[in-house]
């Protein structure tokens, strides 16, 4: 019995097996595992840069651009943690909701700053408070199929007049109404595209314009009022930057946590076709 052991520990098969099952280990337990990718691909980045441009009124900066693809590895990072974690199976929301589950799990127990924290906090972050330029402004609207739209603003003008300067009886019936309040550049572009942003937003104060067409049809605009963009002093916007402070503070917090997993991903991003 033990001759025949001692032949099978001589035998090279046995060698050899015994250092496969090392190699095995070896590859299994103490090499660190191959990291899955992400890709982002062409299509994805030139869709992103498209879809932030559409409502932007300026064009995205290299910077920008950057932050713009950081922020959607972010999200596909928590995107595939949570399914790791086995969210995708007791929540079976949208994406956003598994985004807000991950980020909320990665918050910190922040407490609220005393009022000279606070205060440092606004002064170092003022411009991140700064309220946009906004418009107020009334629109009559002449649909695409409408046979009686004036070709131009002196024949609005004449037009609007006849009827009595009546802004529920002039043109076409608009789905979101002809009046509009406190509408900054990238709320304009939701409701009206990019183009009738950029053009609203140049007309004077209290002065009529037009014709501006949208895909709809073509609209005549009276601006009522042009608040400039600004910053609120410290002591009107108090209330608020508690709450501001615990959730940026938490936004650092998030983005650490999420940096530490990106390193059990190997991360691939394909050139745009920018322009």
């Amino acid at each position: 019995m033990k001759q025949a052991l001692y032949q099978i520990l001589k035998a090279p098969i046995f060698h050899f097996a015994v250092i496969a099952l090392a190699l095995f280990i070896l590859y299994e337990y103490l090499l660190p595992p191959e990291k899955e990718e992400i890709i982002i691909t062409r299509q994805t980045m030139n869709s992103l840069v498209r879809s932030e441009q559409e409502v932007r009124e300026n064009p995205l900066s290299n910077d920008e651009i950057i932050d713009l693809v950081q922020d959607y590895i972010d999200e596909e990072v928590l995107i595939r943690e949570a399914y790791r974690q086995g969210l995708d199976r007791s929540n079976y929301r949208v994406r956003k909701q598994l985004l807000d589950l991950m980020r909320s799990g990665l918050n910190d127990n922040i407490k609220q700053p005393s009022e000279e924290v606070l205060k440092q906090f606004y002064l170092d972050n003022r411009d991140d408070f700064r309220i946009p330029a906004l418009r107020n402004f009334k629109h009559v609207f002449f649909s695409n199929e409408s046979s009686d739209t004036p070709a131009d603003l002196q024949s609005f003008l004449s037009y609007f007049e006849e009827i009595d300067s009546d802004f529920n009886r002039a043109g076409d019936l608009f789905l979101n109404g002809f009046e509009f309040r406190h509408l900054s550049f990238e709320q304009c572009s939701i409701f009206f595209g990019r183009e009738f942003a950029a053009m609203l937003f140049d007309i004077p104060d209290s002065s009529w314009a037009g014709p501006i067409a949208t895909g709809e049809g073509i609209h005549y605009v009276l601006m009522e009022d042009v608040i400039p963009s600004q910053v609120p002093e410290y002591e009107d916007i108090k209330i608020y930057l508690g709450e501001s402070y615990v959730y940026t503070k938490n936004k650092e917090v998030q983005e650490k946590k999420i940096l530490q997993m990106r390193e059990s991903y190997r991360i691939v991003i394909e050139e745009a076709d920018i322009p």
